[in-house]
């Protein structure tokens, strides 16, 4: 025999339904039987206030019941395994019978399972004469041969109830109160002090804010200060135009003149011009205070007009051209 699974914790009132009974109840001929201690009692309804939960015991005449040895890999899906497997197991397709199945252990590699079939038009036609005279069961269970309860539920889903427990939901309900009682009186407590809590939370906020604004005036203080020193060093690191001017005007050869000068913000110098003596630019510049590697960009063209040469030079400004006085080009 399986050991049950199926637990409920309100009380049971057991039918056993004859196989070879008619549907009503109200004939005094052994129909539906009410399985006390005392043994079987003919079935009289119950008090509408007492709370049961009926559970309708099938015979094994209206039970199929199989012992079968599964992987244990099926315990995971039971339900879904048996139901692709109903074929095999029994004569019936799955679409014609009610199923459920109990666990009875297992060992290293296969699950023990006690599967009860009963044909679906038999049980619903049970359940609805029994309907019919008031009686609605919570759970069906079937007798193996023994005459024990399998401890299953063969009960179909869509006349499944949810049944409200009355002295758990009372208890249940004494307990909200309770913890509710004890929440408004520490409430309550906590009300007096509440006006003194909410001052002392807008001071402080007061002060965070008051915190918060002079970190970030500290911070654009520090930031503008850091501005100024860079534009300073910049400043000072580069050579005025004045005295790039007058190093140029030194260094170049006076058949030599000049038509565009760029100083970039790095210190390289780009000047272009014409010059009647272009191969000696290099040489002269390059022994020039203030200048260094100069070299000459694109391609050296003759004008027509001037007969001179036009060229683009580069060169790099070093430390000893810079100035501390700005000036202009003229």
């Amino acid at each position: 025999m399986c050991t049950a699974k199926l637990k409920l914790k309100s009380s049971f009132v057991k039918l056993l339904w004859s196989a070879n009974a008619s549907a009503s109840i109200t004939h005094h001929s052994n129909q539906l039987w009410r399985v006390t201690e005392n043994g079987e009692q003919s079935w009289q309804p119950l008090p509408a206030d007492q709370d049961h939960a009926l559970v309708l015991q099938l015979t094994p005449a209206q039970v199929l019941v199989r012992e079968l040895y599964l992987p244990l890999a099926a315990g995971k899906k039971l339900e879904s395994v048996l139901q692709h497997e109903l074929p095999r197991f029994t004569p019936f397709q799955p679409g014609q019978v009610y199923f459920a199945a109990a666990r009875c252990g297992s060992d290293a590699q296969r699950l023990r399972v006690q599967l009860a079939v009963v044909r679906r038009d038999k049980l619903d036609a049970l359940l609805e004469q029994l309907a019919a005279q008031g009686v609605a069961p919570d759970r069906v269970d079937a007798l193996d041969a023994a005459g024990q309860p399998l401890g299953i539920n063969l009960l179909p889903a869509a006349r499944r109830r949810r049944r409200i427990h009355w002295p758990r939901l009372i208890n249940l309900t004494l307990a909200i109160s309770s913890a509710l009682l004890l929440a408004t009186a520490a409430a309550l407590w906590r009300s007096q002090n509440a006006d003194t809590l909410q001052r002392m939370s807008a001071e402080v906020s007061q002060l965070q804010q008051q915190t918060r604004d002079i970190i970030t005036l500290q911070q654009q203080l520090s930031e503008r200060q850091q501005a100024a020193g860079y534009l300073a060093r910049l400043k000072h690191s580069q050579p005025s135009m004045l005295t790039t001017l007058q190093a140029l005007t030194d260094c170049l050869p006076a058949d030599t003149w000049l038509e565009q000068l760029d100083i970039k913000a790095e210190g390289t110098l780009v000047m272009s011009g014409q010059s009647s003596a272009v191969s000696s630019l290099i040489s002269r510049i390059n022994a020039c205070p203030g200048f260094s590697a100069p070299q000459f960009q694109g391609v050296i063209q003759p004008d027509s007009q001037t007969r001179q040469d036009r060229f683009t030079l580069q060169a790099t400004l070093s430390a000893s051209a810079s100035g501390q006085t700005e000036g202009s080009t003229p």
